[in-house]
């Protein structure tokens, strides 16, 4: 072969050598102003409150958790019907439930009287004194079923 023609594969191979070499150096600086801003960040976040740098570390869990203040996103009637079988579906006013649950009342009497009402059971409340509520249960319906057996007229 030719000297010519080695040294012309030679200069291309030196100039592609060179590109790779220029495109790795590119990368090379991409990466080290990231590796700046992440240090940047780590100083501002070593700032943060314990309590935060703690959520930060949780993970995107938790932060999305601390964020929405849930777990995640549930209805009033989810959360009225957790709050019962939570505290063992004692009877509650509306007083108490807006108290324990955080729910503003007028949600909570629409839940319990318009959108919900079959899921729940009230006591009659004495004029002057208000109504109590909790969940409607199986054993409730059993038991009414059986009244409304015994009430029968046979003929």
């Amino acid at each position: 072969m030719p000297e010519g023609s080695l040294r012309r594969r030679l200069d291309q191979a030196m100039v592609g050598f060179q590109l790779e070499l220029d495109e790795l150096e590119a990368r090379r600086r991409e990466v080290e102003d990231k590796l700046e801003k992440l240090k940047s960040l780590a100083s501002i976040v070593d700032d943060f409150p314990p309590d935060l740098q703690a959520l930060l570390e949780g993970g995107e869990e938790d932060l999305a958790n601390a964020v929405t203040g849930t777990e995640e996103q549930q209805t009033h009637f989810q959360r009225i019907l957790r709050f019962f079988t939570e505290s063992g579906n004692d009877y509650r006013t509306i007083a108490d439930l807006e108290e324990e649950t955080g729910i503003p009342r007028s949600s909570i009497s629409a839940v319990l009287y318009r959108t919900h009402p079959k899921s729940f059971l009230a006591t009659g409340g004495a004029p002057g004194k208000a109504k109590l509520w909790r969940l409607f249960t199986e054993e409730d319906l059993a038991e009414a079923t059986k009244r409304r057996e015994e009430d029968d007229i046979p003929f």
